[in-house]
C-alpha cells in the first residue's frame, strides 16, 4: 500500500473542466467525477432539477502524494472563492495492483 492524500471536490458542475486543467497541471491523472448531486452550504441549498436548468453540483475524487497537495490546494482555492464548493483532503492508503 501507499500512503496518499484522499480528496474530494464538490463544486458546481460547470466549474469541472477548469478543475480538471488544475489537477492536471499538478500531475494528477486519476479521478473519478460524481454528477448530479444535491446538498446544501454556506451559500444555500442546489438542487441538479431546479427550474431554469440548474447545473447542480459534482463531486470529484482523487488522490494525490502528500507533497503535492500544498500547491494543489492553492490552485483550487480561486475556484472555490469564485462559486463556492468544498475541498476536503484526508489520509488514505492506496492498495497498488
Amino acid at each position: 500500500m501507499q500512503h496518499v492524500k484522499r480528496i474530494e471536490i464538490v463544486v458546481d458542475s460547470p466549474e469541472i473542466p477548469e478543475l480538471l486543467q488544475v489537477l492536471r497541471a499538478h500531475g494528477i491523472r486519476g479521478y473519478t467525477l460524481f454528477t448530479h448531486l444535491r446538498g446544501g452550504g454556506d451559500r444555500g441549498e442546489r438542487f441538479n432539477d431546479e427550474p431554469g436548468g440548474g447545473n447542480g453540483n459534482s463531486c470529484l475524487l482523487t488522490a494525490a502524494e502528500p507533497s503535492a497537495v500544498p500547491a494543489l490546494v492553492e490552485a483550487i482555492q480561486p475556484i472555490l472563492r469564485r462559486r463556492g464548493g468544498m475541498c476536503l483532503i484526508s489520509d488514505a492508503q492506496w492498495v497498488l495492483h
